[in-house]
């Protein structure tokens, strides 16, 4: 399973910074298990398009590494507060429709958000697609 180099400092600076993710109760463990979870739904999403999730690497296809981070990222950071039962926010809200958003956007044009991924993709109209 692919986890594209996420760890619970990552999600800290990159989303809730001050908050502190690693220094709150149960918050290194919960961040592992997330990890874990949202890291197995995005390699489940790009198998269903075709793509294996370990040869998105960030030295061979940096583009396509960095939108599966940041959508792994973005259903972390809108879990892992209902996990930690804080209070709930309209930003938790917001990242959990852009990580949906992101997947559904995977499933309808992989072409458009994996372009540097080195893979080819079948649609489910049939055509091929290879990415180059």
């Amino acid at each position: 399973m692919a986890t594209f180099a996420i760890t619970a400092k990552l999600l800290e600076d990159r989303f809730f910074g001050e908050r502190g993710v690693t220094q709150a109760p149960r918050g290194a463990e919960t961040c592992a298990l997330l990890i874990e979870e949202f890291g197995a739904e995005v390699s489940q999403r790009l198998r269903a398009v075709n793509v294996d999730p370990d040869a998105i690497t960030d030295v061979d296809s940096p583009d396509s590494f960095a939108w599966c981070q940041a959508t792994t990222l973005y259903g972390i950071a809108a879990e892992f507060p209902r996990r930690m039962r804080w209070p709930e926010s309209d930003t938790y809200a917001t990242w959990d429709e852009k990580f949906r958003q992101r997947l559904v956007d995977l499933g309808r044009n992989p072409n458009a958000v994996l372009k540097d991924a080195a893979s080819s993709v079948q649609s489910s109209a049939g055509v091929r697609h290879v990415f180059v």
